[in-house]
């Protein structure tokens, strides 16, 4: 069965199960970087909240073997568990004081989403576009955000430049920034790991076995492991930037401020490698750095471990300290 059968059929499948109770229907959602995904919308005449539940997973759940009567089960239940009765009142966001403390700014590819951004407001910066976001954050909805277009802008009756003001103060002031080394941020993971396995291996032991060994074995392992994982690891120091939230945090590249404050801390001008929409990682020049290898990093990186609607740019950028200006490297 190819997709396009099997979301017809799954369509098929939740209407029976639900009966006249909702209204089963197929949505194609643009998401970021022009990804296109299949979306199951089931609406109820007795509020305006209609979950989508995207299918791509399932498909793959699919074609791996599994049943489409079991596939149809699974989807109502994530359907019974996000339903929301009654109504929610949407009429706030018809004015721009009510919503304004809570527009941001985030960063996207601009050649990515050139279709898209034709209806958003933007502003360009190096291979990328500024765009403005409402985060929400509702106890029977939860949290999440929507893109700002045009029409919003119009309905509102206030210009790009006021809008985007407000956005990029609420981004710097409200989300902040944080920056931490790479090692340290490893080395907490690594830790976490490495002690649950030797919890595991320790559970495994007989009583006898675990009252012989010294105390504070566990730790000094973990010590001496990571000692020699530090000592192994000839890389250069990396530093990942991003905001409070580590959510949408590239946008830190927006300030100037933060930029130069980087390049305080770090005593030299650095490269930066946008790692995704969220997060990018800085690493310093000292002089030595081959700037194909760190663009093939990006590349290879984008590619492998980053989901396709969450990839920035396959750019690197580098951020000179004496000029205190950033640019995008050929």
């Amino acid at each position: 069965m190819g997709k396009t059968e099997f979301e017809e059929q799954i369509v098929e499948g939740v209407s029976r199960f639900l009966g006249q109770e909702a209204e089963v229907s197929l949505r194609t959602v643009i998401k970021n970087n022009g990804v296109v995904l299949k979306g199951l919308v089931i609406g109820r005449a007795d509020n305006n909240l209609s979950p989508t539940i995207y299918l791509e997973s399932f498909y793959k759940e699919y074609e791996e073997g599994k049943n489409l009567g079991s596939i149809v089960y699974d989807i109502v239940k994530i359907y019974d568990g996000s339903r929301v009765d009654g109504n929610i009142d949407i009429e706030f966001f018809k004015e721009y004081d009510m919503v304004k403390t809570r527009l941001f700014c985030k960063l996207v590819n601009y050649g990515k989403n050139e279709a898209q951004l034709a209806l958003v407001p933007h502003v360009r910066f190096l291979d990328l576009a500024a765009v403005c976001y409402y985060s929400y954050m509702n106890d029977v909805i939860g949290s999440g955000t929507i893109l700002i277009h045009s029409s919003h802008f119009e309905k509102w009756g206030v210009t790009k430049e006021k809008a985007f003001g407000q956005a990029m103060d609420n981004t710097r002031n409200q989300l902040g920034f944080d920056c931490r080394d790479m090692q340290e941020i490893m080395r907490e993971t690594m830790t976490d790991n490495m002690k649950g396995s030797l919890e595991n291996y320790l559970a495994d032991m007989e009583e006898d076995e675990k009252a012989a060994l010294p105390e504070g074995w566990m730790q000094e392992l973990l010590e001496k492991l990571l000692a020699q994982m530090q000592e192994c690891s000839k890389e250069k120091p990396m530093y990942i930037l991003s905001n409070h939230r580590r959510f949408l945090g590239a946008s830190c590249l927006l300030f100037t401020d933060i930029l130069e404050e980087m390049g305080d801390r770090l005593s030299a001008s650095y490269y930066i490698l946008p790692s995704s929409i969220h997060e990018v990682i800085l690493v310093p020049d000292g002089g030595g750095e081959s700037r194909k290898r760190l663009q093939l990093m990006v590349r290879e990186v984008n590619e492998t471990q980053v989901e396709p609607e969450e990839v920035l740019s396959d750019a690197v950028y580098y951020y000179d300290r004496n000029r205190r200006k950033v640019s995008l490297l050929n």
